[in-house]
């Protein structure tokens, strides 16, 4: 992608919204959010906490960072660990596709020979964390962010390697964490912002909490464009994400802004670009990719949950009679439910999903800005969309259910997705009314999984995929040995 200078796009109505006050941290008392969990959003621990919750008609005890727990003794206790996994795996494909058409919405499926994690943590001060993966095969040479003496090094010191490192510390009521980590903003599996099918994100994450409200702040540089992979910088991709956020037992809403803009070398930085403040929006920073999202949930009965999001790209001001550019209103929406509950005393979880966004959602006049993270991953260079599970364009189903028994698991996943003809990435940035509604051939993903934890320290796993992409039907086996010692 080739840089460009200050955008030729006028700021729209985007750029006029209003804007978060720096008051709203003081205008509720302040209290200290609990410690940093070490553990993943999807780590068994934390499923198993959101589970109690929900079964009890609470919101589950995470979704944005730091996590909500127990309170913390007055005793301070420092612990770590150093834990190493191992696993064996092999697969087969028939007629297999990826689905890199659509948006490139699916990472490779490779999974690491040996995984190795290191922490410490006092639970009311501070804790770090760092987890490498290691892959068999060594990676090609990709762009990165890290600037490697040569193209041949033994190990993959870029992409997953170091999928997550960093230092957290708890400066009351202020909390900051500072390195690589997953972030996943939303009540949902998928995310309309910034979710964990992103690999990592460099970032400096800044969180503070006053009786129901909690503001979250992310400053991260996703990309950084070499000139064919050398020390040459092109320009530096900045994402800066807030989020607002008010709870109550059983209910839960935010208001969250996501802003994308890129600098030269030798550009200055400002403070539009730092502040949990949208001061950007008047002081005409460009190119400025914003987007307005909204979202909610609520727990209306013990088990059972509705979810939703609703997101803004840019605003056609001629909707309200204010003279504008003639940039279409571009949206998104992403709506969802879950039942928890158990069947014959095993647990289960359904889950449903559907969702839509518009042909230009996460696009821009100015490319650079476009809502794509570009990944050095092991052996290629793959583009993640910052904006939505399947990109733009695209209309979804999602359905899974997961049932468990002893030391059997089952699961599976089923993934309908539509996305019009003509729709990319580069899709330019105006109206084109033949994009509108949607697409005319759908593709199908489904995936099962049977897993059977054979002893405490190793178990196996089965998952066979079943694929339909353009007029062709795929099919897909994965067998897997997992061991940690």
């Amino acid at each position: 992608m080739t840089p460009r200078g200050p955008g030729h796009y006028t700021p729209t109505v985007k750029h006029r919204h209003l804007v978060w006050c720096a008051a709203l941290w003081w205008l509720v008392p302040l209290v200290s959010p609990s410690a940093q969990a070490l553990q993943g959003r999807n780590d068994p621990e934390q499923l198993l906490l959101a589970r109690n919750a929900v079964l009890s008609g609470r919101l589950p005890p995470f979704d944005t960072w730091p996590q909500p727990a127990a309170a913390v003794s007055d005793t301070e206790t420092t612990t770590g660990s150093s834990d190493v996994a191992v696993a064996l795996s092999g697969d087969g494909r028939v007629n297999g596709q990826d689905f890199w058409d659509q948006y490139l919405f699916r990472r490779g499926s490779d999974d690491p020979l040996v995984q190795w994690t290191v922490h410490a943590e006092n639970k009311a001060q501070w804790g770090l964390l760092l987890h490498a993966d290691y892959y068999s095969t060594t990676p090609g040479w990709h762009a990165t962010n890290l600037i490697l003496p040569d193209s041949t090094s033994p190990f993959p010191l870029e992409s997953h390697f170091l999928t997550r490192s960093w230092l957290w510390y708890d400066f009351h009521p202020l909390q900051i964490e500072i390195g690589r980590d997953q972030v996943h903003w939303g009540p949902l599996d998928n995310s309309l912002l910034i979710s964990d099918a992103v690999p990592f994100l460099d970032m400096i994450r800044g969180t503070i909490a006053g009786g129901p409200w909690t503001l979250d702040w992310i400053l991260s540089t996703p990309e950084t464009r070499t000139n064919g992979g050398g020390s040459d910088v092109l320009y530096v991709e900045l994402l800066n994400l807030h989020r607002l956020e008010y709870r109550s037992d059983n209910w839960r809403w935010s208001f969250s802004e996501k802003y994308i803009v890129h600098r030269q070398p030798t550009g200055p930085f400002v403070l539009a670009d730092y502040f949990p403040v949208g001061v950007f929006h008047n002081a005409d920073v460009n190119p400025n990719n914003n987007c307005l999202n909204f979202d909610g949930e609520w727990v209306p009965s013990p088990g059972f949950r509705v979810m939703g999001q609703l997101g803004f790209d840019d605003v056609d001001g001629r909707l309200f009679g204010i003279p504008d550019n003639p940039i279409p209103t571009i949206w998104a929406v992403l709506l969802g439910t879950e039942w928890q509950g158990t069947w014959d005393t095993a647990p289960v979880r359904l889950y449903g999903e559907v969702g839509m966004t518009h042909y230009l959602w996460g696009n821009f006049g100015d490319p650079s800005a476009r809502a794509l993270d570009l990944v050095a991953l092991d052996r290629r260079t793959e583009s993640i969309p910052l904006s939505a599970p399947y990109g733009p364009g695209t209309a979804w189903i999602n359905l899974s259910a997961r049932w468990s028994q002893g030391a059997l698991s089952l699961s599976g996943k089923l993934e309908v997705f539509d996305t019009k003809d003509g729709v990319t990435a580069d899709t330019p940035y105006a109206y084109n009314w033949s994009l509108e509604g949607l697409g005319t051939s759908a593709d199908e993903r489904l995936t099962l999984q049977a897993r059977w934890q054979v002893a405490p320290s190793w178990g196996l796993s089965f998952q066979p995929t079943q694929t339909y992409h353009q007029g062709v039907i795929g099919l897909e086996a994965q067998a897997k040995l997992d061991w940690k010692p």
